[in-house]
């Protein structure tokens, strides 16, 4: 049985290569517009759709819109005292818990360029000016507990908006199935300034029960103090900010197929 030898190989697989470029590359038609949506899971969940146009050598200008919502949980015990219903102290345990929640919406005019690796597989990379919307807020819990004795507090901090302007680089691959529909992965480093003004308010919920709690039975909500009306501005920087799974569809014309050449003598 004859072996292949590492020359024979490589020749194999120049071979291979040059009969991937010389075949016909799945890519759209220039001039064909793309719609993308893609799903993005680090940093909470963001819905994005994007509009495109194909432009010739392969370059792609479009504008990306997106949903965001992300949410972080922390929680802290330790142990104090409280004074009973006697006057008396008694150790306690104090849980506070805090919910920070995001909402925010996305506006992001793109350009990219796209390189195809063989007929199929296609990366690009390329560069985006996001505009975006946050809404942030906190819903935080404090629990006083102690020998028949509980006091429970909710509170609600809502921030003000702030929006952000900022520059991006993207870099991502799709795999083209045929000319018009491609699926693939995209990350992103994007460096963010944002800007907001005004006042955070906060609305406090308390409950107090238990024989020796000396409020026994008392319930109310009252609005805490707000800040000072206030403006800041920070600038944020995130290495790989997003990872999403995208599936791309584009409107063109079908490609034509070859006439035969007919020979004649």
């Amino acid at each position: 049985m004859k072996t292949i030898t590492p020359y024979t190989l490589l020749l194999l697989i120049l071979f291979c290569i040059s009969a991937s470029a010389q075949s016909d590359i799945k890519k759209p038609e220039s001039k064909s517009v793309g719609i993308r949506y893609g799903l993005f899971l680090v940093n909470g969940i963001s819905n994005q759709v994007a509009v495109s146009g194909w432009l010739k050598k392969d370059f792609e200008v479009g504008t990306g819109f997106a949903v965001g919502y992300s949410q972080s949980n922390n929680s802290d015990e330790f142990q104090g005292v409280v004074t009973d219903v006697n006057g008396a102290t008694q150790p306690s345990n104090i849980l506070q818990k805090s919910v920070s929640k995001n909402i925010h919406f996305q506006f992001a005019p793109f350009m990219c360029k796209h390189f195809f690796l063989t007929k199929s597989i296609d990366l690009y990379t390329g560069f985006s000016i996001p505009f975006e919307i946050r809404k942030p807020f906190v819903n935080g819990t404090t629990t006083i507990s102690s020998q028949d004795y509980l006091t429970q507090q909710t509170s609600v901090t809502q921030s003000p908006v702030s929006i952000g302007l900022g520059a991006g680089i993207t870099l991502g691959c799709n795999y083209f199935i045929n000319r018009h529909f491609a699926i693939g992965a995209v990350t992103s480093i994007a460096g963010t300034y944002q800007f907001s003004r005004g006042k955070t308010t906060t609305k406090v919920k308390y409950t107090y029960s238990g024989d020796m709690h000396p409020l026994k039975g008392q319930t109310g909500e009252f609005d805490a103090m707000p800040s000072m009306e206030s403006a800041r501005g920070w600038f944020t920087l995130n290495a790989a900010q997003s990872f999403g799974i995208v599936m791309s569809y584009y409107f063109g014309k079908k490609s034509a197929t070859p006439k035969a050449e007919v020979i004649t003598k």
